[in-house]
């Protein structure tokens, strides 16, 4: 299972995956920050939990449905003053084309640096 950072703040962090044996996105939003212990997920893509009753991603057409409802589901977890930031935007698509990747190869990609914008309060 591939887990990508999206977001990482002090009150809430957003992970954006692929689960290789489900063969299907998702999306989690935790409380509390990335470094901070782990716990369950209070919000999801496609459900609650971020994980559960979704059908495999057996085609490209289902993979480009998928990932772009994907990254509205991210877009709108994204605090607004974050979400204006082009690197906030660059960095959605990233992680998208890095989950693409991983569907088409079966195989995790190396983690990618999160930018500032989306790390901690502004101050």
């Amino acid at each position: 299972m591939s887990r990508h950072l999206l977001l990482d703040r002090p009150d809430r962090h957003i992970v954006l995956g692929f689960d290789y044996p489900l063969q299907s996105f998702f999306g989690q939003v935790f409380r509390g920050p990335a470094s901070g212990p782990v716990g369950n997920a209070c919000g999801g893509w496609p459900t609650h939990s971020g994980l559960g009753d979704r059908r495999p991603v057996t085609s490209s057409e289902q993979k480009a449905n998928d990932l772009s409802t994907l990254g509205e589901w991210a877009k709108a977890q994204i605090p607004d003053e974050f979400s204006t930031e082009p690197d906030a935007a660059y960095h959605l698509g990233l992680l998208l084309g890095l989950l693409s990747r991983e569907w088409s190869s079966e195989e995790d990609v190396p983690e990618v640096p999160l930018p500032s914008c989306l790390q901690g309060p502004r101050a």
